[in-house]
């Protein structure tokens, strides 16, 4: 019950009121005006009950709309934990494969000194053959050849 429905039972009472008082005394304009005041309360009690349907849909839809809220945040944090969790064993993981290939290839420039300066050298000269091959985006652009053509005329 809102402010509505008391302001038009209150008008409708008046209206009955007015209305009986006019119909007692023959004043037609009195009676008129009490029929008025009789259906003014009835459309404002209408108005009310409306107005508490409004809201009471609007109070279920902000409820509704909070539980899901509250369960999607519960979803993405447990997400998230997971995603922790499991970011941190991979992490585990390579550290400990770094430290395990740092270990070999220590012990190797150790044991082999001469081997890995062959390897070394192989993979500096792959590198650079890369870096300076036609196919290399880092390749120098060529020279068109009508460049070529007037330079040799010159």
């Amino acid at each position: 019950m809102n402010k509505d429905h008391i302001e038009g039972a209150f008008s409708e009472a008046k209206g009955t009121i007015k209305e009986a008082a006019g119909d007692m005394t023959g004043d037609a304009r009195t009676e008129a005006s009490g029929k008025i005041d009789e259906l003014t309360g009835r459309a404002q009690q209408a108005w009310g009950d409306a107005r508490d349907t409004i809201d009471g849909v609007a109070a279920d839809a902000s409820e509704t709309l909070s539980d899901a809220a509250a369960r999607a945040s519960s979803t993405i944090r447990d997400k998230a934990e997971t995603v922790k969790a499991t970011a941190s064993q991979v992490g585990s993981k390579v550290y400990e494969a770094g430290a395990t290939a740092g270990h070999t290839i220590a012990s190797t420039v150790k044991e082999q000194p001469l081997l890995t300066l062959i390897g070394v050298a192989a993979i500096g000269y792959l590198a650079g053959y890369l870096l300076h091959s036609p196919s290399s985006p880092f390749a120098p652009e060529p020279e068109p050849r009508y460049r070529r053509a007037i330079r040799r005329w010159s």
